[in-house]
């Protein structure tokens, strides 16, 4: 919606939603070529309409000269477009004369126009019937209604009759409205101050502040209900597994099938968690790089093997084209893998089967620049200045469902920013295709050859040991024991502090997998107390956890855990970590 809307009166052009202006008269006819042309405008702008009316031109000669120039005034009226009433009705529904409760009158009015699908209200009511006594508290009223229409969706056009107001009237009356028209001897008036384009500026600003929080909230909404489509779409296919698992019998192709699903479906909800965890860090200004010096291609090039499957599974064909020079940054090279990751994985959304993305990574000076470009749908350019925008959402491919949650092209801008780099999307419209190019500062010599980095050591299972579990979700603590006993490990379970210490003073494990939020004693009061044990002093105590911010690994480090996993944990990672635990400490007993 836009922040102005046609005034219909003359020298007055469009205005600013929220203004409150006020309209001097002479005589009833000055009044009929204000006021029609200013509710004839609001009609065709699709604006809602309220014309409180009082002598002297009252509601029935009011809706006659308004029909004079709208047609089809009776069939809006019956729609609910517009209502002519007489202003004592207006205050009897109001509940009263006074200031709050005519106020709340017109701002319900408001609520229901905006709930009805029209652009906003636009009012008037007449101050004839204002009895002498009564002016003081209607100033009073008419500076309360200033300020609060400011950020509504509301145009107000109060009426005065210049012969019974005095000149100490119309100051007051002038300083409690943005400005002033006056019909005099046929023509229009803009009484206006020095300041007067200061105050249409600030609020224009105010108006357009309060449309964003309007369409932000909007799109939260949607936002809420995709994520709940998105959480209960692998949540299906894992049901249908597990009830595969329990009846496959001898069919162990069945079977396989079935922890296939499960896999890819698990995975898909972590990507899901990890992103919503993303946004969080992001809105609270806590996400952090972990930098290191990376060559470009290399991790580009892990990042589209990475994305393989997606693509092969949305039909879409690919290509890349790297630089032969080694290209180095200072970066996050996970951060570096989904900002790829998240480009490609919108090109699937918005390319059809059969369509085709081109990663191409370049040097453009002291710069490396990557752009992914597909021939998908396109972008409107309406759309176009938004697409990095929290929960922004544009139609997907034909053929292709919802469109995610519109988080993952934010996130892009946000990491990228934080890299000291920039990124844009470019599109000829819709059916065009898109482009996104990313641009990162290269490090200093960049150019220059570096050594390889080592090969990791081939993960090796290590001996068997003994691992005490403890989360208080049962089945999470129980699956996973039975997971580290078919490699050969001796596991026990606790699924609450106070139990965790008991277990550990009785079993004396070599490792401790230990939840942080747990009931009777947390997992950091646990873990102090086997430290602070003699026989406590060697254990590896692992801390398993759905915390995974810096402060959470800072405080875990601090109470003496020598590892920090974050919930849910592969076993390749649990493994490896089991590994570098017992090679810093020597051989198994016994």
């Amino acid at each position: 919606m836009t922040a102005l809307t046609a005034a219909g009166i003359p020298g007055i052009g469009e205005i600013a939603w929220g203004s409150h202006v006020c309209n001097f008269y002479d005589s009833r006819d000055d009044l009929v070529e204000t006021l029609v042309p200013y509710f004839k405008a609001g009609l065709e702008g699709n604006d809602a309409c309220l014309w409180v009316t009082s002598a002297p031109l009252e509601s029935d000669a009011a809706r006659t000269a308004l029909a004079a120039v709208v047609p089809d005034l009776a069939e809006r009226e019956r729609a609910g477009q517009i209502e002519i009433l007489d202003h004592e009705a207006w205050y009897l529904r109001a509940g009263g004369h006074d200031a709050r409760s005519t106020l709340a009158g017109w701002l319900r009015s408001e609520e229901h126009a905006l709930r009805s699908g029209y652009q906003g209200l636009r009012l008037t009511g007449n101050t004839y019937w204002l009895e002498r006594g009564d002016w003081d508290s209607f100033a009073e009223y008419e500076s309360l209604v200033n300020e609060a229409f400011r950020s509504r969706r509301i145009l107000g056009l109060c009426s005065y009759c210049s012969a019974r107001c005095s000149a100490r009237d119309a100051l007051d009356v002038v300083a409690n409205h943005q400005f002033a028209v006056a019909r005099r001897a046929g023509t229009w008036q803009v009484l206006e101050s020095a300041a007067l384009e200061l105050a249409r500026q600030d609020l224009l600003r105010v108006q357009r502040a309060a449309d964003a929080l309007r369409d932000a909230d909007r799109r939260k909404d949607e936002f809420l209900a995709t994520l709940a489509h998105e959480l209960r779409n692998p949540l299906a296919p894992v049901r249908s597994s597990l009830e595969i698992l329990e009846r496959a019998g001898e069919r162990p192709d069945l079977a396989e099938r079935a922890r296939a699903t499960m896999h890819r479906q698990l995975a898909q909800l972590e990507r899901l968690v990890d992103d919503l965890l993303d946004v969080a860090r992001i809105q609270s200004d806590r996400l952090v790089l972990r930098r290191e010096r990376v060559e470009c291609g290399s991790v580009i090039q892990h990042a589209v093997e990475g994305c393989r499957s997606q693509l092969e599974a949305a039909g879409v064909a690919w290509s890349l084209e790297l630089p032969e020079e080694a290209l180095f940054a200072d970066a996050d090279p996970v951060r570096l893998v989904q900002i790829v990751g998240n480009l490609l994985g919108n090109a699937c959304k918005y390319t059809q089967p059969g369509g085709h993305v081109a990663v191409r990574g370049r040097r453009d000076g002291d710069a490396f620049v990557l752009a992914v470009r597909d021939d998908g749908c396109g972008i409107a350019p309406a759309m176009l200045g938004r697409v990095f925008e929290m929960f922004a959402q544009i139609e997907p491919a034909a053929g292709r469902a919802q469109a995610g949650l519109g988080i993952g092209l934010a996130i892009v801008r946000r990491l990228v920013d934080l890299h000291g780099g920039s990124v844009e999307a470019h599109s000829e419209g819709a059916g065009a295709g898109s482009e996104f190019v990313v641009r990162l500062p290269l490090a200093a010599e960049a150019g220059a050859t570096h050594a390889a980095a080592a090969a990791p050591a081939a993960q090796r299972s290590p001996a068997q040991r003994r691992i005490l579990i403890v989360d208080d979700n049962v089945d999470a603590a129980e699956a996973l024991a039975a997971l580290l006993q078919i490699h050969g490990h001796d596991t026990r379970v606790a699924h609450d502090g106070l139990a965790a210490i008991e277990a550990a003073s009785e079993y004396r494990p070599d490792l401790v997998l230990l939840d942080i939020g747990l009931p009777k004693l947390d997992g950091h009061e646990a873990a102090r107390w086997i430290r602070a044990q003699p026989w406590g002093r060697e254990i590896a105590l692992v801390a398993l956890t759905g915390w995974g911010q810096a402060e959470d690994r800072r405080r875990s480090r601090e109470v003496g855990f020598d590892h920090h996993l974050t919930k849910p944990v592969d076993l390749k990672t649990l493994l490896a970590a089991f590994a570098q635990l017992f090679d810093e400490r020597g051989p198994a007993a016994g």
